[in-house]
């Protein structure tokens, strides 16, 4: 008899709709379907009506080797907004702002380039992506305000930092 084992929770309905479980105060997630095309195919990345209208103010991308851990950054006043080019990434959020009634949370989103989607990171909300593909994989960010060199609105800490309850999986692939 096999003992310790885990069973897999509901994450999806039976029409292949993703289960939102309780999101951080802010967080906000848009899956985004591919538009299958006679000589391809389209993605939509971003729609003004889709989130919150604030006005994008510099666009930027960031490859990731496999298994690569880009984590833990947050933003004093910057909003990002996270979507998936190609390749598979795992994005995890911690909420560490004191007075969000989802402080102490932490909320996971498995993007791809075959089920694409954005997630709205709001200030103040920590955030990690790794690379979950056997191949490199590449996102999108466009944040509503441009970096500014000489005062960066990035703070950071290292992935395996204890002050966030979460471990990434370190991977070999």
């Amino acid at each position: 008899m096999i003992k310790n084992f885990t069973k897999d929770k509901q994450n999806i309905t039976a029409d292949w709709e993703p289960i939102n479980a309780s999101m951080i105060e802010g967080v906000e997630f848009k899956e985004i379907r591919n538009v299958i095309k006679d000589n391809g195919y389209l993605t939509e990345m971003f729609r003004s009506e889709w989130f919150d209208n604030t006005e994008i103010g510099q666009v930027f991308r960031v490859h990731l080797q496999p298994g690569a851990i880009s984590a833990w950054h947050a933003h004093a006043i910057t909003v990002d907004r996270l979507s998936i080019i190609y390749g598979a990434v795992k994005v995890v959020l911690f909420d560490a702002r004191p007075d969000s009634p989802t402080a102490g949370k932490i909320n996971e989103f498995k993007l791809s380039e075959h089920r694409p989607g954005t997630v709205l990171i709001p200030p103040g909300v920590w955030h990690g992506v790794q690379n979950i593909n056997h191949n490199a994989s590449m996102i999108l960010n466009m944040v509503d305000k441009a970096y500014v060199y000489e005062n960066p609105d990035h703070l950071r800490i290292d992935f395996d930092d204890p002050q966030i309850p979460y471990t990434f999986e370190k991977r070999s692939i």
